[in-house]
């Protein structure tokens, strides 16, 4: 497998949901702190069943808004 079908695959399943979570493929987060507060959201409203839950928490989990949430 080349450099080319090696990225198409890991873009084609990034954000899927699987049997056990879901791919963070090419996500990116702010901060480490961002990514953390995403995990905990995730698992907290079972957002990786469905997409647009883990859109929210992406978003909601950005520090400067999660400590609002608590």
């Amino acid at each position: 497998m080349d450099m080319k079908d090696q990225m198409k695959t890991e873009k084609e399943q990034s954000g899927q949901p699987t049997p056990k979570g879901m791919t963070l493929g090419n996500v990116w987060f702010a901060s480490k702190e961002h990514g953390e507060n995403f995990i905990q959201l995730i698992e907290r409203f079972k957002a990786y069943k469905n997409p647009e839950y883990a859109a929210a928490c992406y978003v909601v989990s950005h520090p400067e808004i999660y400590y609002r949430i608590n």
